[in-house]
């Protein structure tokens, strides 16, 4: 049986948006829960539990309309191809030879 899947976009009017700027139209709503001097928005939680956020654009084709953009929010985004673990072994060191501080 398929699973039914629904993502909900909610997006308001980007307030320090211009006529020819590069700011998108539309926005996420400000985050009620961001610090103080933060400027948050409420992001999209995608069926996999990874948030991205959005905004919308001016469509740039003749039929008007808007082009809407996710992409992964911070640090909680996934890195293509899946998780990558770095490496914390430490590095073998070698010796300096030939820099004149170790002669005998």
């Amino acid at each position: 049986m398929t699973e039914n899947i629904k993502v909900y976009i909610n997006l308001v009017p980007n307030p320090t948006w211009t006529e020819g700027s590069n700011l998108p139209v539309y926005v996420g709503p400000k985050n009620p829960n961001a610090p103080e001097g933060k400027n948050w928005t409420v992001g999209v939680k995608m069926p996999d539990g990874s948030w991205y956020n959005q905004a919308a654009f001016a469509s740039k084709d003749e039929s008007g309309g808007l082009t809407i953009v996710l992409t992964p929010s911070g640090s909680t985004a996934k890195p293509a191809g899946g998780f990558q673990q770095k490496s914390f072994a430490a590095k073998p060191t070698y010796d300096k030879t030939n820099t004149g501080f170790n002669k005998f």
